[in-house]
């Protein structure tokens, strides 16, 4: 990985910025030998006024996958066509704007809002094509004395995600209205292609203390935050007229019918401790604990969503990972500084 990033201060209250940057991964006994992405970005500070200030920047980023190997092989199974999101190529468009205040000596504040895009392999058959994202969100701490600080926050974001999908198990037939003939040798018919957009709406607060007992010694904070996600699924049938003029009603298979599917909602639940210890001018020590315990009300182990209603070997994932309703996490972290 590596960046190269420059300001200049056009005036007394304007700074530009501009960077670029390249990541790469080489890949090892895995289904792809690297990606390669390369980005810039360009940005400014605008200092409104004591103690306020104004940023924005705008970034975009290109993914490119070297040797992807794609599946239906005995050793990997995987529809021909279907690319895991996190080997695809994409290109990334992301817009951020920050604002900062103190209007007054023991208040400070913040509003903050991001736009991201992206887009994941362009030339793919199968798989996540999109992800577009908008965050917004405004903070405030309060410090009425040197001991002892507050600081509360909210943030709303909403994603919205874009899958391409089809139903394996069912070979090309001559009703198939010369759909997608390049990929007549496989097991996945136009017939049996269902799309699903998903709309994320995540609520999050949180509120944090900061206390000093012993100012420039000792420094103890605990926190809580509480976010809700509710996410809403739309599946379609994306040849459905053509099924239809073959006889079929929205797809060939049964289980590649597109379904109303059921509003997910999961809540997670934050507690943070911790505290910081100067031991001496150039060592300083520090432990944190986290507690989090997140409820998911997913559907991926609903018969109804897994073989469909027809006995066809296939299963109907719009998303992998929801095989529990819950977990928690205990985390405890100790670290030290020290200055020379």
């Amino acid at each position: 990985t590596a960046k190269l990033a420059a300001d200049y201060q056009v005036a007394q209250p304007v700074t530009l910025e501009v960077d670029t940057m390249w990541d790469r991964y080489d890949h090892k006994q895995q289904r792809i030998d690297a990606t390669n992405e390369f980005g810039a970005g360009t940005g400014f500070v605008y200092k409104t006024g004591p103690g306020a200030s104004l940023k924005g920047s705008y970034h975009y980023a290109h993914r490119a996958v070297s040797q992807y190997k794609l599946g239906d092989t005995a050793v990997n199974p995987e529809a021909v066509g279907l690319i895991n999101y996190n080997w695809a190529d994409r290109v990334r468009h992301r817009a951020d704007m920050r604002f900062d205040a103190s209007p007054l000596q023991a208040v400070s504040f913040g509003v903050s809002g991001q736009y991201q895009n992206d887009a994941y392999g362009a030339d793919a058959r199968f798989g996540l094509k999109s992800q577009k994202n908008l965050v917004g969100g405004v903070d405030a701490t309060y410090d009425p004395s040197g001991k002892v600080s507050f600081t509360a926050n909210y943030s709303r974001e909403r994603r919205n995600d874009f899958i391409q999908n089809g139903a394996k198990d069912d070979t090309f037939n001559a009703a198939d209205g010369g759909l997608d003939e390049a990929y007549y040798a496989d097991t996945v018919n136009p017939l049996n292609y269902w799309d699903t957009d998903i709309v994320e709406n995540v609520n999050t607060v949180g509120l944090e203390a900061t206390f000093r007992p012993i100012p420039e010694k000792m420094t103890l904070t605990a926190g809580y935050t509480f976010s809700e996600s509710r996410m809403k699924f739309d599946t379609t049938n994306p040849n459905e007229g053509t099924a239809a003029m073959a006889g079929f009603a929205g797809a060939k298979l049964g289980n590649a019918v597109a379904k109303s599917w059921p509003l997910v909602v999961n809540k997670s639940h934050e507690i943070r401790i911790g505290g910081t210890h100067q031991l001496s001018k150039d060592l300083k020590v520090g432990v944190n604990y986290l507690f989090a315990w997140n409820k998911m009300e997913d559907f991926a182990n609903t018969s109804a969503y897994l073989a469909g209603s027809s006995p066809e070997n296939t299963t109907r994932y719009v998303m992998t990972g929801g095989t529990n309703g819950a977990y928690e996490a205990h985390v405890l972290g100790t670290y030290m500084t020290y200055k020379f």
